[in-house]
Formats: structure tokens, C-alpha cells, sequence
């Protein structure tokens, strides 16, 4: 089921199959998809190109699956500061 997950900054999009509510959840988290043009500058839709982890979160069979896009992926029109090329620079190191 896709969801919409909503910060004070952006809109993410998600795709959540959560069917036993005492299991594990596997997560896919999108890598930078197309977060640079051909010149090197921040592209201005940071979608991805390939659907590729989206398509292996949809078919995953485990009970509770989670795909989570990156800011500015896939719903672009729905975040106007990602128009402002911020979308490639949110990583964040893990700790």
C-alpha cells in the first residue's frame, strides 16, 4: 500500500505491506537514484531512473516489507524545496 509519510520538511513517499504486527519488518531504502545531470549539477528530479529496488520491495514475500524513497523521489511536485536541488545533499551518515 503506498503511504505518504509527512515531516516538517518534506513528504516522503513509501510503499508499506504490514501484514503480522509481531514480525520483523524488512527495510528498502532507495539509494540517490538520479541525484546529479550529466553535467555534474543536482538534477532537478532525483527520482530514479529504474524502478529496480522498488520492484524487489513489491515482490518480496516476507509478512511486513517497507520501501522508502529518499526526499524528492517520486513525488517531486508535492515538495517545493526540492526544486532548490536540496535532495542529494540529505545523507545522512548511520551511527
Amino acid at each position: 500500500m503506498y503511504k505518504k509519510i509527512i515531516t516538517d520538511t518534506f513528504t516522503l513517499y513509501s510503499y508499506q505491506k504490514i501484514t503480522n504486527t509481531q514480525s520483523l519488518v524488512k527495510l528498502y531504502i532507495e539509494g540517490d537514484g538520479h541525484a546529479f545531470n550529466f553535467h555534474g549539477q543536482p538534477s532537478a528530479d532525483p527520482t530514479p531512473k529504474s524502478d529496480f529496488l522498488k520492484n524487489i520491495a513489491f515482490k518480496d514475500t516476507n509478512p511486513n516489507v517497507v520501501y522508502l524513497a529518499r526526499p524528492c523521489q517520486y513525488i517531486l511536485d508535492k515538495n517545493p524545496i526540492c526544486s532548490k536541488g536540496i535532495g542529494q545533499v540529505l545523507v545522512l551518515p548511520l551511527k
